[in-house]
């Protein structure tokens, strides 16, 4: 199921607009991440990038049904390299306001997707205090790839040699 925001709430930040964060957009069609990876004449994402042709729909299916955290990603990348980018209450009320966003939508993923302690390999490290936006964003940006993967992984169907040879000799 997508999720979208409401552009009318009445809260200061919001996702930006398709129009905003698509200024490069991603090769994929469909695809609302932004397409900041160059390899020729056209963007790519990183969820798209050197993915095999046969998966590039199936990944696209993935980010759009974890909009609302897609949503989330690129409305924390322009806040993080926009102007308010130096205002420390602006980063923090924009932190707040996304997590207040998604946090509705997390449901079961909750826990996995509510800020919160710093994360290392090892796993939560309380000793290194809490995520920051910037923090929380590339954990985000993880949790998005780890979906991307599962859903590639599930659905992978490597071609056999023999089943290909048999289709070429049948044609």
């Amino acid at each position: 199921m997508r999720r979208h925001y409401d552009e009318n709430a009445p809260e200061r930040t919001q996702a930006p607009s398709d129009r905003t964060r698509r200024t490069y957009p991603c090769f994929a069609d469909q695809c609302p991440m932004p397409g900041t990876i160059f390899t020729g004449s056209t963007g790519c994402c990183a969820w798209h990038y050197g993915a095999h042709v046969h998966t590039i729909a199936r990944i696209t299916q993935v980010i759009l049904d974890w909009d609302c955290v897609a949503s989330e990603i690129n409305a924390a990348r322009a806040a993080l390299n926009g102007p308010m980018a130096t205002d420390a209450k602006a980063m923090r009320d924009a932190f707040r306001a996304a997590w207040s966003r998604l946090k509705p939508l997390a449901g079961a993923w909750a826990d996995q997707l509510r800020p919160g302690p710093l994360r290392t390999a090892g796993g939560l490290d309380r000793d290194l205090g809490m995520e920051s936006y910037g923090h929380w964003v590339m954990r985000m940006e993880r949790f998005l790839m780890q979906r991307v993967r599962e859903a590639v992984q599930r659905h992978h169907e490597p071609a056999r040699i023999d089943e290909f040879a048999e289709l070429m000799e049948a044609a």
